[in-house]
C-alpha cells in the first residue's frame, strides 16, 4: 500500500507542476499530493516498525526519506536515509 500511495503522490505532484507550467493552479491536486505523501510516509514507517530487519527495510527507508522530503521535512528525511 505504501508504494501505491507513493506513486499517487508522484503523479499528483507532477500534474500540479505541469499545471503551473501551463499558467494554471490546481490547489486540489497539490492537496492530493500532500495527502498521498502523508499516507505513504505512514505506511513506510509502519513497515519499518513491524519489520525493521526485513530485506525490504532499506527500500522502505529510502522511500520514507523521499516522502518526508516531498513533505518539506528534510531533517527527518536525512535521518531516515542515514538509519542502519
Amino acid at each position: 500500500m505504501g508504494l501505491c500511495m507513493h506513486e499517487r503522490g508522484v503523479r499528483a505532484e507532477a500534474l500540479a507542476a505541469l499545471a503551473v507550467r501551463a499558467g494554471t493552479d490546481l490547489p486540489d491536486e497539490r492537496q492530493r499530493a500532500r495527502e498521498a505523501w502523508e499516507a505513504a510516509s505512514g505506511w513506510w514507517e509502519a513497515l519499518l516498525k513491524e519489520f525493521p530487519n526485513d530485506l525490504s527495510a532499506p527500500m522502505a527507508r529510502r522511500l520514507l526519506g523521499e516522502s518526508l522530503l516531498r513533505l518539506g521535512r528534510a531533517d527527518q528525511a536525512r535521518k531516515a536515509w542515514s538509519a542502519t
